[in-house]
């Protein structure tokens, strides 16, 4: 039996034991693994789209600004060759200059496409991305070429 001072005397955590002999006091030596904090990331959406969705809108939006550019660049070649200057005012020079930022950034990613994969940019529907790919190639060459002849 246990009296009420054995207990007192393991401390009040009820460690004592009874024996024939007497109380005797047994503590054991657990084994408790380490603590293991696993640290997760929790990323905060407002909206419940997926984040390949928004890389789909982006590459949709700058496919239809090479759409909008291709014209606007070639327009301003030959606008080059014929007067010597690029488009006239301000609206149009500042959208000539876009369009060539964004015709830049069409065959910038068509070399990296091409560099790290082997192939250009994809088909796309009805076959639009490669041709707006193949346009932007030649209007390239067609300002090198207005600014040879130029000069």
């Amino acid at each position: 039996m246990v009296s009420a001072a054995g207990v007192k005397a393991a401390g009040g955590l009820g460690l004592a034991s009874a024996t024939p002999r007497g109380l005797r006091c047994s503590l054991e030596r657990r084994r408790v693994a380490p603590k293991v904090v696993r640290r997760t990331q929790v990323k905060a959406t407002e909206s419940s789209e997926e984040p390949g969705e928004s890389r789909k809108v982006l590459k949709n939006v700058f496919y239809g600004a090479s759409a909008v550019a291709l014209p606007v660049v070639a327009w301003s070649e030959v606008v080059t060759l014929q007067t010597g200057e690029g488009l006239q005012g301000a609206f149009l020079g500042g959208l000539e200059g876009v369009s060539y930022l964004v015709l830049l950034g069409l065959v910038g990613k068509s070399i990296a496409l091409k560099v790290r994969t082997g192939t250009g940019l994809p088909a796309g529907p009805y076959g639009l991305i490669g041709a707006m790919e193949g346009l932007a190639y030649l209007e390239v060459v067609g300002f090198v070429v207005s600014q040879v002849l130029h000069k």
